[in-house]
């Protein structure tokens, strides 16, 4: 128990090893001049692509591996840890051979990778040294930091700038810092980008400049992913991608559930009842758009016609009816397209008229008639009578 206990607060510790370690950004580039030969940019709440280049191609990952190798639990040495310990403590022996361990870690990362649906992504070892069939692609990655940042803990250890930590040496405490090789987090770092967030990098001399690079705002949750760039070029590449999403881009909720989205005129009612019905939506629906898209949004409501007349906002509906009783539906649309459709409810319950009330109208009416008749006719003999003493 005492050496799990041990291994666990080791394998926490390397964690942020393995995450903190391994130009001039120009605002509002556009993302067609990436040096990156691979490359896509995703907001991460959602899951939706806003620009990709060369997404399903095969690139070596170099240290992005780490990003995978953190999943289960940079310097290398944190990453051959980490995998070694991990290994042990899920064959339950701690005496396993370190060989077999790695082998049984990277068939662990490899599994993994497959279940997250990262199909064109093969590991080789844990730390992303350069072998021909250790590969990955720009779309994969955006699979793996998607499971990657479900994690709270990694979440806050990848936007770090630094980590000091006090550590053993020759019996005596010290306390080491480990600096972060993301630039982007760097205040005094001319390739500081302050809406950044991580995320990791990576390096060789086959695989490039790589950078997997996160930012938010207010609405938005980017990651922009840069494989096979240059050292230099690849920090204004992830800015070039990650200004092109913030710029551009909004996080939008056209509708929550239970929006009052029209109010429409009742009819048959009983008195005293309110004469507007509010009509809400059933489920709501956000998504990432263009920001030039958002006035061109539209809305088609389609009404049961037992229980409405009219068309759109301007439809008339019949009482009686119950909370949340379902109207008709309400389409949003984009340049012609469908993109979300839900149920219309009814906002409030409303009584109708008893139908004794339509009754008494009817005999009232009726009464109404004859007496007019009757005294159209008494009119008229009276008429007929003064004509006749004349």
């Amino acid at each position: 128990m005492v050496y799990r206990c041990r291994l666990l607060i080791l394998s926490w510790f390397t964690v942020v090893i393995l995450l903190l370690q391994s130009g001039t950004l120009s605002a509002g580039t556009a993302p067609d001049s990436l040096q990156a030969e691979g490359a896509i940019l995703f907001e991460l709440n959602s899951g939706t692509v806003l620009f990709e280049q060369n997404a399903g191609r095969r690139f070596y990952p170099a240290s992005t591996t780490k990003i995978m190798t953190a999943l289960l639990p940079s310097g290398n040495e944190a990453a051959y840890t980490a995998a070694v310990y991990t290994a042990k403590m899920i064959e339950g022996n701690p005496d396993l051979p370190v060989d077999a361990a790695l082998e049984r870690f990277i068939e662990m990362m490899n599994r993994r990778a497959q279940h997250l649906g990262a199909t064109g992504t093969r590991f080789i070892n844990p730390d992303g040294y350069h072998h021909p069939d250790h590969y990955t692609t720009a779309r994969d990655l955006t699979l793996i930091v998607e499971a990657f940042m479900q994690n709270q803990f990694l979440r806050q250890v990848v936007r770090a700038p630094f980590h000091d930590a006090i550590v053993w040496h020759n019996g005596e405490p010290v306390t080491r810092t480990w600096v972060n090789t993301n630039l982007l987090l760097h205040e005094q770092a001319p390739e500081y980008y302050p809406q950044a967030t991580g995320l990791k990098t990576g390096y060789t001399t086959q695989a490039g400049g790589n950078l997997i690079a996160a930012a938010e705002n207010e609405t938005l949750s980017l990651i922009a992913v840069c494989l096979n760039s240059s050292a230099e070029a690849r920090w204004n590449d992830a800015a070039s991608l990650l200004d092109y999403g913030l710029n551009n881009y909004l996080y939008y909720q056209v509708v929550s559930a239970g929006q009052t989205v029209c109010q429409t005129e009742l009819t048959g009612q009983a008195s005293g009842e309110a004469r507007v019905l509010p009509v809400l939506a059933a489920s709501g629906y956000t998504s990432v758009f263009d920001l030039a898209d958002l006035s061109s949004i539209e809305r088609t409501f389609t009404w049961d016609s037992r229980l409405a007349s009219g068309e759109a906002e301007d439809a008339v509906i019949k009482a009686p009816l119950k909370a949340g009783q379902v109207l008709g539906t309400v389409a949003f649309t984009l340049n012609g397209i469908t993109f979300f459709e839900t149920e219309l409810l009814a906002g409030q319950s409303v009584r109708a008229m008893f139908p004794w009330k339509y009754g008494i109208i009817i005999l009232t009416a009726y009464f109404l008639l004859i007496t007019c008749r009757r005294i159209r006719r008494k009119r008229k003999r009276a008429r007929s009578g003064r004509r006749f003493h004349r």
